[in-house]
């Protein structure tokens, strides 16, 4: 037995609350619905974001690991080693992550064809980390790399 109902608040920037009751359980999720940013404001996000990393890598000293695979730099002790070029892939991998919606918000609101082309970006993208992580040839830098395979796992 599911019951959902919403209720209006007063608060701004969230417009409903909506609960759901189960017989266990009671789950509240507050929907919160700020005002739409303009594709614009998004892009400077995006852009801000790869400027911050940037400014991270500027600071620090490249990477210099040899990894099995990408996903091996999330352990605690490589985070821990590296925290502010572990900021500087996440930052980096944000922005990757947003890009291609951002891109993908000028088309049309064809579902199907744009989370199939996602999903191929994110293959491509994680296939590519992968290649250049485990064969060490770093045609781009390992921070890159690194950040395409979060940005791949998160699409």
């Amino acid at each position: 037995m599911i019951i959902i109902t919403k209720k209006k608040l007063n608060v701004k920037g969230c417009a409903y609350i909506i609960l759901v009751c189960t017989q266990k359980t009671s789950l509240v999720y507050n929907l919160f619905d700020f005002m739409k940013i303009s594709k614009e404001y998004s892009l400077l996000l995006i852009i801000g974001l790869f400027i911050l990393a940037y400014l991270l890598d500027a600071v620090v000293q490249p990477l210099d690991l040899v990894l099995k695979t990408p996903y091996q730099f999330l352990q605690g002790t490589f985070i821990s080693t590296f925290p502010f070029s572990a900021a500087s892939v996440l930052i980096k991998a944000l922005g990757l992550f947003l890009a291609p919606l951002w891109i993908l918000s000028f088309f049309s609101d064809r579902g199907w064809w744009k989370a199939s082309l996602l999903f191929i970006v994110a293959a491509i993208m994680q296939l590519y980390a992968l290649q250049d992580v485990s064969t060490q040839s770093y045609l781009i830098p390992l921070e890159w790399s690194l950040s395409l395979s979060l940005a791949g796992a998160a699409s």
